[in-house]
């Protein structure tokens, strides 16, 4: 399990109207497709970049041990197949996955999904998780030591990196299987209901 606090870059934060996510602090330039900023609100703490990120590495630990193209996971949730390229370039640089060539190609996952915890993977997306920057550089608010807010931002910071730290990919992939056993069960019970329980509805 990864340590619960760890430095990092600064957060990024999204913009509905700019065509990137160099936000407020963010050192990136990474280009992102306008459909894919309608999620980013001002103060965002985690941007799409580590949910799509997170909701990547589920869908090919679901489909493991098989390799599992690109395209398929961009399909499979919804995201443009060009910014998930460079969310997986970083996921593999990271270790998180690994490219596999052929016909039968795509991408595994570098690690047992046992053995990828939420906190490691967001933070390697997003730099650090802080919810303020005093959190992680104390010298950068003159402040510090005498601020009222200072330790609720602490124990903010602290409770979030707990639940990602104590979330594994297995857990993430598990609670997808349930979901999805869910929906087949729903869709059993509305293909069998009978026409005149539909009717009478």
């Amino acid at each position: 399990m990864p340590e619960a606090y760890s430095k990092g870059a600064t957060s990024l934060y999204g913009n509905s109207t700019a065509g990137d996510i160099r936000g407020k602090g963010s050192k990136s330039n990474l280009w992102i497709p306008t459909r894919d900023l309608a999620v980013y609100s001002e103060g965002m703490w985690v941007s799409t970049k580590a949910q799509y990120g997170l909701r990547a590495l589920v869908e090919i630990g679901l489909r493991a041990p098989a390799a599992v193209p690109l395209q398929v996971v961009a399909d499979a949730q919804g995201i443009s197949q060009h910014y998930l390229e460079q969310i997986a370039a970083q996921l593999r640089r990271s270790g998180f996955i690994r490219s596999v060539r052929g016909a039968k190609g795509g991408y595994k996952l570098g690690r047992p999904v046992e053995k990828i915890y939420a906190l490691e993977v967001v933070e390697a997306l997003e730099g650090s998780l802080a919810p303020v920057t005093c959190v992680d550089d104390p010298e950068s608010c003159w402040q510090t030591g005498s601020c009222s807010t200072e330790t609720l931002w602490k124990k903010v910071d602290f409770a979030m990196r707990g639940v990602l730290s104590g979330t594994s990919l297995k857990d993430l992939v598990e609670e997808r299987r349930v979901i999805e056993s869910r929906k087949l069960v729903q869709l059993e019970l509305t293909v069998n209901r009978s026409p005149s329980t539909a009717n009478s509805l």
